[in-house]
């Protein structure tokens, strides 16, 4: 395994995309100004959840529910829904899962 480093980059395509290559973990949880976290569920949270599974990884609010897990939004009418959000390369979602 290679060395750790700290990077953000503000993009979420760019950031996620090194993880996948790289291996590491993007994480925007929630916070007091967006207690429900930043990261739409629909547009963002579902697409980048179902790549990291393909990839062998994992994706997960903080609390380590699945994103995936969670109810499309039509139930609830708020396709904006928003929810924190953990994704885990394949090495990282090995460690996590022993956690």
């Amino acid at each position: 395994m290679r060395g750790r480093s700290v990077r953000w980059m503000a993009c979420m395509a760019s950031d996620v995309h090194r993880i996948l290559f790289n291996g590491g973990g993007f994480l925007l949880p929630s916070d007091k100004k967006n207690p429900n976290g930043k990261l739409r569920l629909v547009y963002e949270a579902y697409p980048m959840a179902f790549v990291f599974k393909l990839a062998g990884g994992c994706g997960t609010d903080e609390m380590l529910k699945g994103i995936l897990d969670y109810p499309f939004p039509h139930e609830t009418k708020d396709l904006h829904m928003k929810v924190p959000v953990f994704l885990a390369g394949p090495y990282e979602a090995e460690v996590y899962a022993k956690l």
